[in-house]
């Protein structure tokens, strides 16, 4: 990148605590923009400089690599399982906090139950920020490179939430020591998943007008520190077109070892933990398609949820007009965790664009993928058994996307197939694309590739007022 920065400018520490987040902020545009203005000291538990210039990561005179490692790792565990999830009761009227902070969590019932005779009011998260900020004190290596580079700010991927605890650190560091801090990289659905577990940073930025409205209504932030800047992990959709990084259809399904003659079907994978059957599902989809139940004997492409393993689908590898591929890189061992085991590189990234490009229909598992999927035009399909699968659409605001997507829930490998079987034969009418639109303008706004530049203006004017 070009050195154009003023000598004199000031410094920012950039906290990121996976990897789905090195992906998001790395392999886009929004780090090399924030060293053209600033010093970036990033912060991160799992690379170091020399990890970075091996991985391809953006490199400058203006930033810094700096691996730290997370000082109280069961300290993050405790407070979110033991005390967070069953003594904040301000959102028990949600159904994804009964089906995910309790029934999902059996374990510490005891807790839960305990915590049912509390108020909802109180204890809420901004007490249980006041508390970590007693009990944690700032690492030594943390204190020292604040006093080495002086930092004005801390960005962080998300406020803390319990798949980072990275962040949560980080942020608690930054409160003890005075540093303001910004959330830019927190998922759609993270306001009512992610809901015990803020640590309230001072700014967040969000994709849109809807979710800004989720975080002050929901999660003590005033309209003034919510930011509506657009998806960062969306703008490569955009740019990879734009730019003309795409390969045309026929050779982008023979790179797969497809027949481009054939539809192709796409399977966005689960989680584990949210649908451990996953072998069972690929077995079952296959033989529909080899017993001639779905239209054309169609393509199969399935492609693994950043946090999935290749085990359930390993025996599948070797089938004719079917590929199976992680999302992108593997870059930490292939076991079932909570965080991802991948990065993204932009041939990978360009690879995702492709992929819903050139889709016919898309199986998914009620997740951020629907709306992936209708900024494409690409028939969607969710996977709504067994029971406690279909359950996740009903959840809070998934719900929501759900009836204006208009996406099938499907309670049956029967339902499924009829569904498929429409999007194999059926092209897409104008009112599907309209509805399509009106789901994209509601919950991800921004379509220009360009939320990076808006993230680091809004950046911009935090700082000013430090």
């Amino acid at each position: 990148m070009k050195e154009k920065i003023n000598q004199q400018s000031e410094t920012v520490f950039l906290s990121l605590p996976t990897l789905i987040h090195v992906s998001d902020i790395l392999k886009g545009k929004t780090l090399e923009q924030l060293a053209r203005k600033y010093k970036v000291i990033v912060l991160n538990p799992l690379f170091n400089q020399a990890d970075a210039a091996k991985n391809n990561f953006p490199t400058s005179n203006h930033i810094v690599y700096e691996q730290l490692p997370l000082e109280h790792g069961q300290f993050w565990y405790v407070a979110n399982e033991y005390f967070r999830n069953p003594f904040i009761r301000e959102y028990d009227d949600w159904l994804i906090t009964q089906e995910w902070g309790y029934r999902k969590i059996r374990r510490f019932k005891l807790l839960i139950f305990l915590g049912s005779f509390l108020p909802k009011s109180f204890p809420n998260t901004r007490f249980f920020t006041f508390l970590e900020k007693l009990l944690i004190s700032p690492s030594n290596k943390f204190k020292q490179l604040v006093n080495i580079h002086k930092p004005k700010l801390l960005i962080t991927a998300t406020p803390g939430y319990s798949y980072a605890s990275f962040d949560a650190e980080m942020i608690i560091f930054a409160k003890k020591l005075g540093i303001k801090s910004v959330a830019i990289d927190s998922s759609f659905d993270n306001p009512y998943s992610q809901s015990k577990f803020s640590r309230e940073t001072d700014y967040i930025s969000v994709w849109s007008d809807r979710m800004k409205k989720d975080y002050v209504d929901f999660h003590h932030y005033t309209p003034e520190q919510v930011r509506v800047s657009g998806c960062l992990k969306f703008d490569h959709y955009f740019n990879d077109r734009l730019e003309k990084k795409v390969k045309n259809r026929e050779l982008f399904l023979k790179s797969k070892g497809f027949d481009p003659t054939k539809k192709t079907i796409v399977c966005a994978t689960p989680t584990p933990g949210n649908y451990p059957d996953r072998k069972e599902f690929m077995t079952m989809l296959l033989s529909a398609r080899d017993n001639g139940a779905l239209a054309g004997r169609p393509n199969i492409l399935v492609r693994l949820h950043p946090l999935d393993v290749w085990e359930p689908y390993k025996s599948f590898t070797d089938i004719p007009g079917v590929h199976i591929e992680r999302a992108g890189k593997q870059y930490l061992d292939d076991k079932e965790t909570k965080n991802s085991k991948i990065i993204m590189e932009e041939n990978d990234l360009v690879n995702l664009t492709e992929i819903l490009m050139y889709g016919d229909a898309f199986i998914n598992f009620v997740s951020t993928m629907i709306l992936e999927a209708a900024l494409f035009n690409l028939p969607s399909v969710c996977v709504g058994f067994p029971e406690r699968q279909g359950k996740h659409s009903e959840f809070e605001l998934i719900k929501d996307i759900v009836a204006m997507a208009d996406e099938k829930v499907t309670k049956n490998l029967d339902e499924l197939i009829v569904i498929l079987n429409k999007f194999l034969t059926t092209p897409q009418s104008n009112d599907d694309m309209e509805r399509d639109q009106k789901t994209v303008k509601e919950f991800i706004q921004f379509t220009d590739g360009l939320s990076w530049k808006r993230t680091v203006e809004n950046i911009d004017a935090i700082m000013k007022t430090l």
